[in-house]
């Protein structure tokens, strides 16, 4: 787990932090991204959370199966196939319109979960890695000097990735406070 605090989320940064990656991006679907010609997989957590907040009930319930059906083996083709159908229906409100054009702006990102059995179809670990470090930031009012973010980054870099590695937290840093 790397953590890095950065003042805004630009292609910059993204530059900087994974530099000439050529791996699998998991990713929120950030314009960003796709810029660099990672292999990107969209959070499906991310898009359905915005189907649902559209007026579309149909069209929630219909992204909800095609995942689901996703998980349980669907091909890649057939996936895209049935997300095409999705996306090439009519919707008056604007919130779907809105939701399609993203959809149609990623599309061939949306099963890379299919085509990479070890890649996750969202970006919740990530998001769940940040959480706590969110909560910090709130609970302080930021992290108001440049020598007190990087002290964070590290420590909490550190503790992130124990904790993914299920150590013990305590015993782990008093083996490299002893080294």
């Amino acid at each position: 787990v790397l953590c890095v605090i950065r003042k805004s989320r630009s292609k910059k940064v993204v530059r900087e932090i994974l530099g000439d990656y050529n791996g699998i991006v998991v990713c929120d679907g950030w314009k960003s991204y796709a810029q660099f010609g990672f292999t990107l997989q969209r959070c499906w957590a991310h898009l359905l959370r915005e189907a649902n907040d559209t007026d579309n009930k149909e069209l929630y319930e219909s992204l909800c199966q095609l995942f689901a059906d996703a998980k349980s083996g669907l091909k890649r083709d057939v996936a895209e196939e049935r997300l095409w159908k999705i996306i090439s229906t009519k919707y008056d409100d604007e919130k779907s319109m809105k939701l399609m054009n993203k959809i149609k702006n990623g599309f061939h990102r949306w099963f890379t979960f299919l085509t990479y059995k070890f890649v996750e179809p969202t970006n919740n670990t990530a998001e769940q890695a940040l959480r706590e470090h969110v909560v910090i930031r709130k609970i302080i009012g930021g992290l108001r000097s440049l020598e007190g973010a990087k002290v964070h980054e590290v420590v909490m870099s550190c503790l992130a990735t124990w904790k993914l590695k299920n150590l013990d937290l305590f015993d782990t840093l008093m083996s490299y406070l002893r080294s």
